[in-house]
């Protein structure tokens, strides 16, 4: 059993079809696979960046010196979007799910929505949380109403 929780008004409906995650506060694409590039901010060029080369006396990039780069296409992307991660990102427990919210300094209301529900995992987020695509029937609760039920 997985929880997250999903309180953003502007997010799609929590699915398998929308199961993409990305780094905190980062923008997404309208189908949410892909997330504003961290490099570069979303602009496809990089103002500052480690150069491939190491600093290799031979390098031919545009905007190389001595294995910085400067002002170059970025490295990430190529238009400053990147690839999202496959799935939401969520915890097993409630505990987890309200330690790792406490981590990233979220205010939690006790009437936000949690989702709880079964899933495919598909590996560790950026963060080292689960990553998960739901299958299968979504429960929602409040925190209050979650709480209630895991001490009961």
């Amino acid at each position: 059993m997985y929880y997250r929780l999903h309180s953003n008004p502007d997010a799609p409906c929590l699915c398998a079809d929308h199961a993409w995650s990305g780094q905190w506060g980062a923008e997404f694409s309208v189908d949410g696979s892909q997330m504003a590039c961290t490099w570069c901010q979303g602009t496809g060029v990089a103002d500052v960046q480690d150069c491939p080369c190491r600093g290799q006396d031979d390098c031919r990039r545009d905007g190389c010196e001595g294995g910085t780069l400067y002002g170059a296409g970025c490295l990430n992307c190529q238009d400053g979007w990147a690839d999202a991660q496959r799935g939401y990102s969520c915890c097993s427990s409630p505990e987890e799910l309200l330690g790792y919210m406490e981590e990233h300094g979220c205010g939690i209301s006790a009437a936000d929505p949690v989702a709880m529900f079964e899933g495919e995992w598909q590996g560790h987020g950026f963060d080292g949380e689960d990553l998960v695509v739901p299958v299968g029937e979504i429960t929602w609760m409040t925190w209050t109403d979650l709480f209630a039920q895991v001490n009961a």
